[in-house]
């Protein structure tokens, strides 16, 4: 069954257990298909069954529902590296599984868009700390139609995949945003799932306005302006060195151009 199907399924049985009633659905969860250890269980006691019987054989109650969703969401975050939001049983709000169109399904209460699953995949050549960021860095590449190992490199050069980076010139975070450039993008800097997407939407722009990827990471490092003003990447030690080595990475990566 998809993992739609499974989300699909909850709320079915979440509705059913509401019209039926407290009683009507205390009949069914008191047959059970198991024999109660020999020890007592009393409130608040130990030893013995827990009290929790298994609902009639060929059933399907609806913590096996809630604990089939879970397995499947936990196989997904594992293969994409990106957190997966919980089911509509739980309530919160809408989103949807980072990278994808697919159809929305809810949040639950308390999931922060900046915390993903770390990733068991071969990280190759990026540092363990990459572990727990590529997630997010992969589905940011993907919204603005970037070579993810190129947003990966550019990543692992300016913070080392560190998301509470902050330099002496105050550009904070996993893709290093200055404060005026994250503000004019619309995000929070010192969120990281929120950094990806604006170092992204960013590196994306340049990329639009010079056409080529080398001319891009000099105005992402240097500024749009100095690469204009130069004709090309200028003449600084530190973007010449800094656009050398994003390009690097990213063809140890397996990317660009």
């Amino acid at each position: 069954m998809s993992l739609d199907g499974v989300l699909s399924r909850i709320a079915e049985i979440r509705n059913a257990h509401a019209s039926l009633g407290p009683a009507a659905v205390g009949s069914v969860a008191s047959t059970p298909t198991r024999a109660a250890t020999s020890a007592p269980t009393t409130a608040g006691g130990s030893g013995g069954s827990s009290g929790m019987l298994a609902p009639a054989a060929g059933s399907i109650s609806f913590a096996d529902v809630l604990d089939a969703a879970a397995s499947r969401r936990q196989l997904v975050s594992t293969i994409t590296g990106a957190a997966v939001p919980g089911p509509a049983a739980f309530g919160g709000g809408v989103a949807r599984l980072p990278g994808t169109s697919g159809p929305a399904t809810a949040t639950p209460a308390g999931y922060t868009s900046g915390v993903a699953l770390p990733t068991t995949g071969d990280l190759g050549p990026l540092p363990d700390a990459a572990r727990r960021y590529v997630g997010l860095i992969d589905a940011a590449a993907a919204a603005e139609g970037l070579d993810p190992a190129l947003l990966r490199a550019v990543a692992w050069t300016e913070s080392g995949f560190d998301a509470g980076a902050v330099s002496r010139a105050g550009a904070t975070g996993l893709l290093q945003l200055m404060p005026a450039t994250a503000a004019s993008l619309g995000v929070d800097p010192t969120d990281p799932a929120d950094n990806a997407r604006g170092g992204a939407r960013y590196l994306r722009q340049q990329l639009d306005r010079f056409g080529r990827v080398d001319l891009a990471l000099a105005a992402y490092n240097a500024g749009p302006g100095a690469v204009q003003r130069h004709g090309g990447i200028p003449p600084y030690a530190e973007t010449q060195a800094y656009v050398r080595r994003v390009i690097e990475r990213a063809q140890q990566l397996g990317g660009t151009r």
